[in-house]
């Protein structure tokens, strides 16, 4: 059986953005690392306030490359109505350092609570 599907005409929806960032990474001499994050993003062609984050994290480096993280974050939305969102996550973290360079990659286990939603999703 063969079915061929008209595919759907539609213009594509944008919507210009603009994000403005305050971040905080700190590392102690005892191998633990601290990050903070502030964020508001305007939405609708940048003209009104859509999502604001604001995020906090501790991390543990397990080895000089590798770290652990276990931080919090409310992210609530702002656009088409206020719905506000807490988010825990547990963060790996590896790193690679060559000169001026620097290559990381992280896995991110996030734990959302919405509101007026049921449940926590992953």
């Amino acid at each position: 059986t063969f079915t061929l599907l008209p595919g759907a005409i539609a213009a594509p929806n944008s919507d210009e953005q603009a994000w403005f960032q305050l971040l905080f990474n700190r590392k102690d001499s005892a191998g633990w690392r601290y990050f903070g994050e502030l964020q508001q993003r305007f939405g609708q062609e940048a003209s009104r306030p859509s999502l604001f984050i604001t995020r906090a994290a501790v991390g543990k480096h397990v080895n000089r490359d590798f770290s652990l993280w276990l931080g919090y974050a409310w992210t609530p939305s702002q656009l088409p109505r206020w719905q506000s969102e807490d988010r825990y996550f547990l963060q790996g973290q590896w790193e690679y350092k060559q000169g001026a360079w620097n290559l990381m990659k992280r896995t991110r286990l996030e734990f959302r609570n919405i509101d007026r939603t049921n449940g926590t999703t992953s």
